[in-house]
């Protein structure tokens, strides 16, 4: 099946699962993200994606099993089939870090992601749900991680940190950090070779019009 096809298959499937990774960012309605007022960005991602969360938690529910863990979505261009984490750094910030910079606390949060056991149980979902002879090599499986901070777009413009009361060195220092955790993760925990990018959540369709 090529990638297309595998994406089509699931989402007949699971019709109700068709979103964007805006609409996943706002798992709750008192969360803030780009759809809030508050935090609204210029760039709304238009690419459609699956809830692959919410995929796996129906699958794992007809089948009488565990759920699995899972990537928070599925897309696919050209011939690569695509697997997409989102991570809402901005919470974190806002209510974790106690109003100082903490490499640490930033560093233990990213170990809890386990962005290696979610693609691959993703994968091994997916599998069963096609059929393992049906997806494709290694090589034609994009891991994307989309994080909502950005040190360019963040660290000298945007004034998330208001109500923290941050200093103004303290607050690119977050934003630096975050990135250099997050690519460094990103790269050394997931094993399978399978291409792996980290995006700012406002340059996900630009990097995914680049596939």
């Amino acid at each position: 099946m090529t990638a297309q096809e595998i994406y089509n298959h699931i989402k007949n499937q699971y019709s109700s699962s068709e979103t964007t990774i805006c609409h996943l960012h706002q798992p709750r309605p008192h969360v803030a993200c780009c759809l809030d007022e508050q935090f609204k960005c210029s760039n709304p991602s238009q690419i459609k994606v699956l809830n692959f969360d919410h995929i796996t938690s129906e699958y794992c529910e007809n089948q009488g099993i565990s759920v699995c863990s899972s990537t928070d979505a599925i897309s696919y261009k050209n011939r690569y089939l695509i697997f997409v984490e989102i991570k809402g750094w901005r919470q974190f910030i806002k209510y974790s870090l106690s109003n100082a910079y903490n490499k640490d606390k930033i560093e233990d949060q990213e170990s809890k992601y386990d962005l290696n056991k979610k693609i691959e149980e993703s994968i091994s979902t997916c599998e069963k749900i096609i059929a393992p002879d049906s997806m494709p090599v290694d090589d034609e499986i994009i891991y994307i991680l989309v994080i909502d901070t950005s040190t360019k777009q963040h660290g000298a413009k945007w004034q998330l940190l208001q109500n923290l009361n941050l200093l103004a060195y303290d607050s690119s220092s977050i934003y630096r950090t975050i990135d250099d955790v997050t690519e460094r993760d990103l790269q050394s925990s997931v094993k399978r070779p399978i291409r792996k990018m980290r995006v700012f959540c406002q340059n996900f369709d630009k990097t995914y019009a680049g596939i």
